[in-house]
């Protein structure tokens, strides 16, 4: 099985900055969905938003 990756874009943290549009809880419930796909889920891709992107 190949591993999954997101990509959640900027986040608003100390590093981010407070104007960023994207929360850590937007990007954690993205990764939680990524680690608990079924095992015929997708995979080998790059997610943002629940869409795959092209890499």
């Amino acid at each position: 099985m190949d591993t999954n990756a997101m990509r959640p874009g900027w986040v608003r943290t100390n590093m981010g900055g407070a104007g960023v549009p994207g929360s850590t809880e937007e990007a954690v419930h993205i990764l939680l969905w990524l680690a608990t796909l079924p095992s015929d889920g997708p995979n080998g891709g790059i997610f943002r938003d629940r869409s795959p992107i092209p890499w």
